[in-house]
């Protein structure tokens, strides 16, 4: 499929593009509401889908022709783990961070009553949950429920490695439930759950509801994890290369146009409508501001890079991240480990797409291998050895 030489609207060639309401979803939807992916000659028709179990479905069937994804979903997908084999490609990321760990106003209250301020930091929040879940088992209590997005998304991954850290047996000690990112908040309200781990803003707004406090970021767990892709059929991007050429220079201006200070205003203004985040503009501007309210009583915690959308190195997606993200698989039972998995599921980030699209090979950048919340280093070349000091450390 060619580019189109004319710039007129009728001449565009439609891509459609399936996206969550979520704060990281600004690079889809500033492409195609700036013009950005215009100017390239494509016409990026959006599509806000209510669940990633819809976008996984519909672009498996080609009702869309690329999609918002979790990290995980296009390796899984390529692995043909819990569904179809469908090989893909993620030749983009939409940026990093933005997610965090919430507990519900009742929850965090009884950390609090273990001696060990919750507010403190990431790994005592996570040692005060860890003796509350062996209380609660020691009395023959239910366990607390918590619910992340889709089983194979960085959240997932990210709650499971807070618990883990400080002793929670992620699938025993606490009780764990899948829910889509806009029904959190209700379902806390509802009392069904106790916790959730999302991206923003349905962190903000559970707290803004007086109903949870954050307790942990996901620079907390680790900084450098992968969070959403750009996810395509392997298929469709081998059949329209110079397309995806096009849709990923658009996205990288769109994203960079996001990370400018100046145009914030604009940006809080047009995901705050409804078809799109439909987020309070106050909330969208703490959250790229990385000025967040932890608490109801109005406590604030300054996370200047808690959301980056654009800029140096953000969009490139990363080899090592899914590597990560496939330990993390093997860790907690979704698959068991196998080399040439491993490979496959490192080769389905393609950072060399958006480079070669840019016109710079040189320029994507590894992820960061530090800084995990237990100070357990990672090294993608001994997935093994990783696997094993993570059982070491949690014994």
């Amino acid at each position: 499929m060619n580019r189109p030489q004319n710039s007129g609207k009728s001449c565009l060639i439609p891509v459609r593009a399936g996206f969550l309401p979520l704060a990281d979803s600004a690079p889809l939807i500033v492409a195609a509401r700036r013009g950005f992916a215009a100017a390239e000659g494509i016409d990026l028709i959006l599509s806000r889908q209510p669940s990633w179990a819809s976008v996984r479905d519909r672009i498996n069937v080609g009702h869309l022709d690329v999609a918002q994804m979790l990290a995980g979903m296009p390796i899984a997908s390529t692995l043909g783990i819990a569904h179809v084999t469908v090989p893909m490609v993620a030749p983009f990321s939409f940026g990093r961070g933005g997610n965090a760990i919430v507990l519900s106003r009742r929850l965090a209250s009884q950390l609090d009553e273990t001696g060990i301020v919750w507010r403190a930091g990431s790994i005592e929040a996570a040692s005060a949950m860890a003796a509350l879940t062996r209380r609660r088992v020691a009395e023959d209590e239910p366990p607390p429920v918590l619910a992340m997005v889709f089983p194979f998304s960085s959240h997932n991954y990210e709650l499971r490695y807070w618990l883990a850290a400080a002793g929670t047996d992620p699938d025993k000690d606490v009780r764990l439930v899948v829910i889509p990112p806009p029904m959190m908040v209700e379902s806390l309200r509802a009392g069904q759950i106790d916790g959730f781990c999302v991206g923003e803003p349905w962190a903000s707004m559970a707290v803004d509801s007086g109903l949870a406090c954050i307790v942990a970021l996901k620079q907390d767990v680790w900084a450098g994890a992968p969070e959403k892709v750009l996810g395509v059929t392997a298929d469709w991007a081998d059949e329209n290369t110079q397309v995806l050429d096009c849709l990923l220079r658009s996205l990288k201006r769109a994203a960079d146009w996001c990370e400018a200070p100046a145009n914030l205003d604009k940006l809080t203004d047009l995901l705050s409508e409804g078809e799109f985040v439909g987020a309070p503009r106050r909330i969208l501007r703490r959250t790229f501001a990385g000025q967040l309210i932890v608490h109801p009583d109005m406590t604030q915690r300054h996370v200047p890079d808690f959301l980056r959308l654009g800029g140096a190195g953000a969009n490139f997606p990363s080899r090592t991240g899914a590597l990560w993200i496939y330990s993390q698989m093997v860790r907690w039972g979704q698959i068991p480990y196998d080399a040439d998995d491993a490979e496959r599921a490192r080769d389905v980030y393609r950072p060399d797409l958006l480079a070669a699209a840019l016109g710079d090979p040189a320029a994507f950048e590894a992820a960061p291998l530090e800084n995990f919340m237990d100070r357990l280093p990672f090294d993608p070349n001994d997935l093994p050895g990783y696997l094993q000091s993570l059982n070491a450390g949690s014994a």
